[in-house]
């Protein structure tokens, strides 16, 4: 079998012959293509998916850049995650903007178009043809996987960190090719932004390595016929020059380990069968980009043959790139590319109720896009017809457009919430986090009958959601019932035994009931007893709760002493509000007999 031609590094004068769309027009063209996929998104408004949190109900954000909001930027990791420079933008915009949500959409467009314009010019730096720069580009730039990062105003993060990788990779290359230190300080600089931005790119030391080895080819002696020593030799300062990002990767790792907290462990062969899911989903959905959702239910289990086959999927082609590594070093690299920067995001680490997201493969799916841009430039090599060409450009362009039109029917699902998640329940099955928002959002909007029916698909999705359980309780106090909402708050408490929030919501539900009767009361004392314990007894609306439990029991001894050390905390904490509603608390305490 004869030995396919390598693609070399640069191409060749007669590629770059005069009448070939030039740099600038190429680049125009991303700009304008991109504009006109993601431009709708600078019309939407807000969605209610971390959105409050980040920007419209933080009031850090809202009140703008001062020295106390600077330093909460540097000291708080919401959601487990450490990103300062991510907060220091919000905090910029809620100065300039306010809680305007046209101004964060296009923000989150101008971050993509920058690390489109980013992209293309790396690929030129690396890639031999102008045709597949620009081909990996517009598949960044255009593919519906790309949606979420664009048009969700919270995923700030993952755009801000991309332009920050993306930088550092431009001041590398730079560097591997002229030598200059300058670069090489730039690349730690722009590492260390972006991993204050998102810390999940933490493989970038072992990506540097790889783009040393193919396109840079610095691994590569000069000299034919290098022994293995000799070639160890060169190796050995290449390595050790990566020191420092492994350093500064180290960093955000140990922060996010410390902060993080998370609600629902699984299982070790869980958690290795979701990472051979998740990398070939994310193939197959950047090949097949269908069924897209914010939000993906984890599986409760994994079927045994299932396992296998997504373990042969990506056993297969990593021994395929394995064989080629001499031939086509360009294949292991692609392939590496993907799993390494996609493996803090594949569920070894579980986080949350998702296993799979459309953004964390935002940046990853590069280096699949490199991989079959090559395959086609290897297979259009051998191609002497200028006709089947023609043909293949034509076939690529309409590949390229229906991309882009998928991307922008795919964008519309973020206009409101209730868009966004009936979306999503389309689009998955038992979607209980999907139903549950959908209902809040009809509670809120109307019709408070489909918010009923959605809360109750919510928990026959997902009996552990207490979430549901809360809200079904609030619909059906909203509705005028009285024993439903102490219904429901019990089957919460039972969901979440070791929430004191849910338990002591459970007690102040019988006691807004008109006549609650004794086996509530007990049961509301025993919840709200428990709700006290441990850092429950300094929380003063816990003991407030507790207090008139015990009064309406007729303990008015017991209820006036809580009552006594409930006012003293709340009077502690500066709530002059809560300290007056215990003082009339206890004062109408006063007044009951013992029954």
């Amino acid at each position: 079998m004869s030995r396919p031609p390598p693609i070399p590094l640069r191409p060749p004068p007669g590629q770059l012959a005069p009448g070939r769309p030039s740099d600038r027009a190429l680049a125009t063209l991303l700009v304008v293509g991109t504009v006109a996929v993601f431009w709708r998104v600078t019309t939407f408004g807000f969605v209610d998916y971390d959105d409050p949190v980040y920007v419209y109900q933080n009031p850090h954000v809202l009140s703008g850049l001062s020295i106390p909001s600077v330093m909460w930027a540097w000291t708080t990791s919401l959601n487990g995650m450490w990103h300062p420079v991510t907060w220091l933008s919000f905090l910029a915009e809620g100065t300039l903007f306010g809680a305007r949500p046209s101004c964060y959409h296009l923000t989150n467009l101008l971050l993509h178009l920058g690390n489109v314009l980013l992209l293309y010019r790396l690929l030129r730096r690396l890639l031999p043809l102008r045709w597949q720069a620009f081909t990996v580009a517009a598949l960044f730039a255009w593919h519906p996987l790309a949606v979420e990062s664009v048009a969700w105003i919270a995923e700030r993060k993952g755009l801000l960190g991309s332009s920050f990788y993306l930088l550092c990779l431009l001041s590398y290359v730079k560097y591997a090719r002229n030598g200059d230190r300058r670069q090489f300080v730039s690349a730690h600089l722009f590492f260390a932004l972006g991993l204050l931005s998102k810390p999940t790119m933490v493989a970038m030391p072992l990506l540097l390595c790889l783009l040393d080895w193919w396109p840079l080819e610095r691994f590569r002696p000069r000299t034919p016929g290098t022994d293995w020593r000799a070639a160890l030799r060169l190796a050995k300062p290449l390595l050790v020059e990566k020191v420092g990002f492994a350093l500064l990767a180290i960093i955000p790792v140990l922060m996010c380990f410390e902060t993080e907290h998370i609600a629902i462990e699984y299982p070790v062969a869980y958690r290795v069968a979701g990472l051979f899911f998740s990398l070939v989903a994310y193939v197959g959905k950047a090949v097949y980009p269908v069924h897209l959702a914010v939000l993906y239910p984890r599986p409760a289990e994994w079927s045994g043959p299932l396992v296998v086959c997504y373990f042969a999927g990506a056993f297969v082609v990593t021994l395929f790139a394995v064989t080629q590594a001499r031939r086509r070093p360009w294949v292991l690299v692609c392939w590496l590319w993907y799993v390494l920067s996609l493996l803090p995001v594949t569920g070894i680490v579980p986080i949350g109720r998702h296993l799979l997201a459309d953004r964390y493969a935002y940046l990853p799916l590069v280096g699949m896009y490199v991989l079959a841009t090559c395959l086609a430039a290897e297979a259009l090599s051998v191609v002497q017809s200028r006709y089947l060409r023609g043909l293949a450009g034509i076939v690529g362009a309409a590949v390229l457009g229906s991309l882009a039109y998928s991307a922008s029917v795919a964008a519309s699902c973020w206009a409101s919430p209730g868009t966004l998640w009936a979306q999503a329940i389309g689009a998955t099955r038992d979607n209980a986090v999907a139903c549950l928002n959908l209902g809040a959002f009809y509670f809120q909007h109307g019709p408070r009958r489909r918010a009923v029916h959605l809360f109750q698909e919510a928990v026959r999705c997902d009996g552990t959601l207490t979430e549901g359980y809360l809200d079904l309780a609030a619909t059906s106090a909203a509705a005028g019932s009285e024993r439903r909402p102490r219904v429901y708050y019990e089957m919460a408490a039972r969901s979440a035994p070791e929430n004191p929030a849910v338990q002591d919501r459970f007690a102040r539900a019988v006691l807004e009931g008109s006549r609650p009767d004794s086996r509530w009361l007990r049961r509301a004392a025993m919840l709200s007893a428990r709700a006290c314990q441990g850092n429950g007894a300094s929380q003063p609306v816990f003991l407030r709760t507790l207090m008139r439990v015990l009064a309406a029991q007729g303990n008015v001894r017991e209820a006036a002493r809580l009552g006594a050390r409930a006012a003293e905390l709340s009077l502690a904490s500066g709530n002059v509000a809560l300290y007056e509603a215990i003082t009339n608390d206890l004062s109408a305490a006063a007044a009951v007999q013992p029954r």
